[in-house]
């Protein structure tokens, strides 16, 4: 008639909640690490874009895609991918994309022209470093005598569309 004694589980050490410190610990050590190693990996990268920027070969780049991604929030602007038909110094052309935040009102379009620098080790490695300028303006912004500011014609061109009915 006597019962045994069973004692209850200690789960201090398997269960954070129990009390035990040995399981906080290992947990803190891996959230510290992998915290550090992504903040390590974002500085690297944050510096190898400031290093491409002003220390990279410059080009010229003609705009031949764009994809909007997202908004970036809390800005004016969009994060899209750009797709570029790059121009090196000596007159070699090849084609590469990049990631770039851009303003949503006055977006540049395909055809557009663009300063660049671009890595010399890996030349597929791109970035902006100017605004885009659309084609017409790269002729020295010759303009007719009926496009002045006061003479703005209130029919849009027959190649234009509304962004909304695309």
């Amino acid at each position: 008639m006597f019962a045994a004694y069973v004692p209850p589980p200690q789960c201090y050490r398997a269960c954070p909640a129990g009390g035990g410190t040995g399981d906080l610990k290992t947990f803190l050590i891996v959230v510290g690490s992998v915290v550090g190693t992504v903040l390590v990996c974002w500085m690297v990268k944050v510096e190898l874009d400031h290093r491409l920027r002003t220390r990279g070969v410059p080009g010229s780049g003609v705009i031949t895609a764009l994809e909007g991604r997202k908004v970036v929030p809390g800005t004016p602007d969009m994060q899209v991918t750009v797709t570029l038909r790059v121009t090196a110094p000596d007159g070699e052309e090849f084609e590469t994309w990049t990631t770039a935040q851009l303003p949503i009102l006055g977006m540049p379009q395909a055809g557009w022209r663009v300063p660049v620098r671009y890595s010399a080790r890996d030349r597929y490695r791109v970035a902006l470093t100017g605004p885009a300028v659309p084609p017409e303006e790269e002729s020295g912004g010759v303009q007719s005598p009926g496009d002045g500011p006061g003479n703005a014609s209130t029919t849009p061109p027959a190649s234009a569309s509304h962004p909304m009915e695309r």
